[in-house]
Parts: C-alpha cells; sequence; structure tokens
C-alpha cells in the first residue's frame, strides 16, 4: 500500500489540475489537509501544540521506541550511538529517558554533538581524520556499552557499532542501508554473546507511544523545540532538501501561514 502511492482502498484523494497525484506513505506530506486511515489516526492531548506533535511522527518515535521498545535499554545500562541527527538525537533522548548511565554520541559534526549533550548525552566522540572511534568508545565505556544503536545506515558505522559493542551486548541498527546492500561483520564476535539486531519504526504501537510522547513533552521530559534548526513555507522545500541531503541542520518544520 505504501509503496503503491495510494490509501487504503486503492485510491487517491488527491490531483492537480485534473492530472492524479499520489499519497506518499499512504498518508502524503507538505499539505494542510490529508486523508489517512483510521488505522494511522492517534488521538492526542489538545493541550500540545500541533508543532511539536508533528515532530513526534517518525524520527521522534522511532529514536525513543528504538530504546524502549527495541533494546529495552535497563536503568544504569551504557549506550553509544552512533549518528546524531534527526534519529539519533532521539536515541539520545530515549536512553536518558531509560535512566542509562553512560550515553556516549558519535557523529562528525561537533555542533549535533553538542545538542546531543543538551539531549542526554554524558560524553562525544567527534569522528575525523586520524580517530579510532571503536578504541574511543571503548575506553569511555570501559570496554564497550551494553547498547550500541547506529542511526545513519552505511556499513562502516555499523561495523564500528559491532565492533564497539561489550559482551553480551546488543546492537540496534536503526539507519537504513540502501535496498539490496550487504553487510559483512566480523562473526568472531559472536562469541562474546554478541546481540545484532534492526528496528523499524522503533517497533512502536502508535497508539500507546505516540500519546505517550506527547505527555512527556507536555512535562518536559522530552524535548522537542529544540530539535527545530528552522521554520519554512512550502516555498522553501527545494532548499530545505538540499540542507537535508548535505546533512546540515536537525530538523526543518513546514509551517503554514
Amino acid at each position: 500500500m505504501a509503496s503503491s502511492g495510494t490509501l487504503a482502498d486503492g485510491t487517491s484523494r488527491l490531483s492537480l489540475n485534473g492530472t492524479t497525484l499520489h499519497h506518499f506513505n499512504s498518508v502524503s506530506s507538505f499539505a494542510g489537509h490529508a486523508v489517512v486511515p483510521e488505522s494511522v489516526a492517534v488521538q492526542v492531548r489538545p493541550d500540545v501544540p500541533l508543532q511539536a506533535v508533528a515532530l513526534i511522527g517518525c524520527s521522534v518515535l522511532t529514536g525513543y521506541g528504538a530504546v524502549l521498545n527495541t533494546a529495552r535499554v535497563e536503568e544504569g545500562a551504557t549506550v553509544a550511538v552512533w549518528g546524531c541527527g534527526g534519529v539519533g538525537s532521539n536515541v539520545v533522548q530515549g536512553a536518558r529517558l531509560a535512566g542509562a548511565a553512560e550515553i556516549v554520541a558519535v557523529d562528525v559534526r561537533p555542533e549535533k554533538l553538542e545538542l546531543a549533550r543538551a539531549l542526554g548525552a554524558t560524553d562525544v566522540v567527534e569522528v575525523g581524520p586520524g580517530v579510532d572511534v571503536v578504541a574511543a568508545v571503548k575506553d569511555v565505556t570501559r570496554g564497550g556499552p551494553d547498547y550500541a544503536f547506529e542511526a545513519i545506515g552505511t556499513e562502516p558505522t555499523i561495523q564500528q557499532a559491532w565492533e564497539a559493542a561489550g559482551p553480551r551486548g546488543t546492537v540496534v541498527v536503526v539507519g537504513i542501508m540502501p535496498k539490496g546492500s550487504t553487510l559483512t561483520i566480523d562473526p568472531w564476535q559472536f562469541f562474546s554473546e554478541k546481540i545484532l539486531k534492526g528496528s523499524f519504526l522503533g517497533s512502536a504501537n502508535v497508539r500507546v507511544d505516540v500519546p505517550r510522547l506527547v505527555d512527556l513533552y507536555a512535562t518536559g521530559e522530552l524535548r522537542l523545540d529544540e530539535l527545530v534548526s528552522g521554520k519554512i513555507g512550502l516555498e522553501k522545500l527545494p532548499e530545505a532538501f538540499d540542507r537535508l541531503r548535505a546533512g546540515d541542520g536537525l530538523r526543518q518544520l513546514v509551517v503554514f501561514d
């Protein structure tokens, strides 16, 4: 259904000058109004601004859920996060909300690492020439984190997370590699009983997790406003996509006058 560009009944409710348009992910985006399946409509409390709620639907839900639902990180655990963009920054938040004792953020951009600290990271590793990322993460976590999250979707970073995780550690791949890609990892690490698993949309139950995240924002425990790099109108979308491809900023919020 999502790949067909239609609603659940196989039809489209969108058109432009008589030409049928498609529904992205069976919902559609960048529109003031949208027709959606009842199964994806979730009621939330009315006292939270929709501009904040709009941020939850993908990256916040995915990052938070990867920690709380997929990995089930326990209080006092050590966590490392590869990639502190829209998803990875919320893995950091999820780890903080789970009560992790140490949260190591890994990224190439110092501004994203600075935000990761504000969201709950206790340590950072800035990737650059000559930096042995695996050794740095192991050093900070005294042998490797209990949980390593990869939120980029590249083979080298997944390999780093796999190598860095401590004995009996869990590696959760949240980033999406291109379809048809292959991944090579060192199987010797299985002797230390490591776990490698994937996560889609944070293993979320949207009817439970979305209202919970809205509540956490309302109480100040979940930080959403800090994620917004800028607010734009529809006319600025091409520039926004250019920034997205370049990895600049975090979340760009489309607003309507």
